[in-house]
């Protein structure tokens, strides 16, 4: 029972003794880790009515020395201009622009000089603190066509100075920055806006920042409203009307649409047509026919067809050159009316569906161009098919 307790002894000892030497040895080696962690550098405390810089100056380690003094000195007039002892391998303060130089002294356990180190000469530059005092517009509208230009009035920019957009998942960096006093112009690629709420950020080389909330970069109204008035014209393909009247270019014919797109940009925006359409079938309507023959001319006024289109289209539209100009494609569903006159005077009701493609120009402002062309497959008692080539002029609004 004694040995036991003996054995218990010794062992708890030689347990304690290895815990000890071995705490002994991690705090140094975590000391001369945090030391490897600590850069020379700045940093600003924001906790002050204005904004303060501070300094860290560092150096290296002596494991002989228990404490350092450092002297730092004005080089202008040879001034001392602080004077600290500290345990650790840096200190830091916040020091006035100039040129400066320092030295360190190591003192050992028992507070006995020992080396001094050369003097090391450094430069404190001046830190200015940027303020924005007012910015126009305070809206990019991505449905307008307009230069992408923001003018920022800011106290303190600097040459050097960062200055751009962002929110939390956006930096937009301006393609051009002009500064005159205070008035600065950003410019900005149309291309790369990205619809959100940002801060305006600017931020001086001496890392002093500044920044201002609530510009917008969005779109006016969720949709753009197309207005037509087009001419039409008529090439029956097959069928019936190829049968009766010729696979000729029949040239009278005009539309009313009215269209609302997508305004968002994307790779395709989506929409809606709808339309009207009549077309006047007859001899004198093409482009080949003869005026000489007042007899043929006259008896053929007697003969031909209207046809007129009610019909709506689904519009995938693409755009380019800053929505300028634009291609899109359509396809969809109609009801006609044909009213026959002459030798073969009659009505037929039908329906047809529809697909085609036109290109949207700009002429001026908000007017357009549009050129293109359809293809109908109408469902008659005797089915047909027809190009619609057309050109019109549209107002967006």
């Amino acid at each position: 029972m004694a040995l036991n307790k003996i054995l218990s002894i010794i062992f708890t000892a030689i347990f304690i003794f290895t815990c000890s030497f071995i705490n002994a040895q991690e705090p140094s080696a975590l000391d001369e880790k945090k030391e490897e962690e600590i850069m020379p550098g700045y940093f600003i405390d924001y906790m002050t009515p204005a904004p303060r810089l501070f300094q860290r100056i560092v150096w290296d380690p002596d494991e002989n020395a228990s404490d350092y003094e450092i002297v730092i000195q004005n080089i202008n007039d040879g001034s001392e201009y602080h004077r600290e002892r500290t345990g650790k391998i840096f200190i830091e303060l916040s020091i006035p622009p100039g040129s400066y130089r320092y030295n360190i002294t190591t003192l050992d356990f028992l507070g006995r000089v020992g080396e001094t180190s050369e003097w090391k000469e450094f430069i404190v530059l001046p830190a200015y603190q940027p303020v924005i005092e007012s910015f126009m517009p305070r809206s990019f509208f991505l449905d307008q066509r307009v230069e992408r230009e923001l003018n920022i009035s800011i106290v303190n920019m600097q040459e050097d100075s960062q200055i751009y957009l962002r929110n939390r998942s956006k930096e937009l960096f301006p393609i051009h920055v002009m500064m005159a006093q205070k008035r600065v112009r950003l410019f900005f690629d149309d291309t790369n806006l990205v619809p959100g709420t940002y801060d305006i950020y600017i931020k001086n080389p001496g890392g002093l920042d500044a920044r201002a909330g609530g510009f917008f970069i969005g779109y006016r109204k969720p949709l753009d409203f197309f207005m037509k008035v087009l001419w039409n014209s008529l090439i029956p393909l097959y069928g019936g009307l190829k049968d009766d009247f010729g696979s000729k270019f029949y040239f009278a014919g005009g539309s009313i649409s009215f269209e609302v797109m997508s305004s968002r940009r994307s790779t395709f925006n989506g929409g809606l047509e709808l339309y009207t359409t009549t077309y006047f079938l007859n001899p004198l309507s093409t482009i080949n026919f003869n005026f000489a023959d007042t007899y043929g001319n006259s008896m053929a006024l007697q003969n031909g067809a209207l046809l007129t289109d009610i019909g709506v289209n689904i519009a995938l539209q693409k755009r380019f050159y800053y929505m300028m100009h634009a291609v899109t494609f359509r396809f969809g569903v109609g009801a006609s009316v044909i009213n026959s006159f002459g030798d073969q005077s009659g009505s037929e009701f039908t329906v047809y569906f529809n697909c085609g493609v036109t290109g949207l120009f700009l002429l001026y402002e908000l007017f357009h161009i549009e050129i293109g062309a359809d293809f109908s497959h109408y469902m008659a008692m005797v089915p047909f098919g027809v190009i619609k080539p057309k050109i019109g002029l549209v107002w967006k609004f």
